[in-house]
């Protein structure tokens, strides 16, 4: 089944992180956040932090992470659906399907997000101008001055009849 948006969202943020993802896992605080042991891989020292502020879930260990609705279609092995409609029976919230789908969440990105683009290095020369690297971009209203062209060797003005 296929879900609003709005009602993902109502689920996202009514549901509680800590208290679904504590019915499976022995939390214990660590400052504003939650810590446990993994229960997607074996492991003796807790590497799974829960952040109810964020509403989020991560293991350093194995890098499974998400919300609450990847929780359960995680440690249940349920589809998206069936999750959701799980957690908004469970937390009060109207289930409304309609034709703003919402998609499933994609692993790896958290709240099903598409990765953010790779920011520049700062300095890096950003739209027209001149730019780094073997050839060079004039920007608007510049012009080559005589032996200034590609190929040459003299700086501006250098070995030109501007010189005798």
């Amino acid at each position: 089944m296929a879900y609003n948006r709005e009602t993902v969202a109502a689920v996202k943020e009514r549901a509680d992180i800590v208290q679904v993802v504590g019915e499976r896992v022995h939390l214990t605080p660590s400052g504003a956040d939650f810590v446990g042991l993994c229960p997607f891989h074996g492991e003796k020292t807790p590497s799974f932090r829960v952040s109810p502020s964020r509403r989020m879930y991560h293991c350093f260990g194995c890098g499974a992470g998400g919300s609450a609705i990847d929780f359960v279609m995680a440690s249940e092995n349920l589809e998206f659906g069936a999750a959701v409609e799980a957690l908004a029976e469970r937390f009060g919230v109207a289930v409304g399907k309609g034709a703003a789908m919402a998609q499933p969440l994609s692993a790896g990105t958290a709240e099903g997000r598409a990765p953010k683009p790779k920011a520049k290095p700062k300095g890096a020369p950003q739209g027209q101008g001149m730019s780094v690297g073997p050839e060079l971009r004039m920007g608007p209203g510049m012009e080559m001055g005589p032996g200034m062209g590609p190929g040459t060797d003299q700086g501006p003005g250098e070995g030109t009849d501007q010189d005798n």
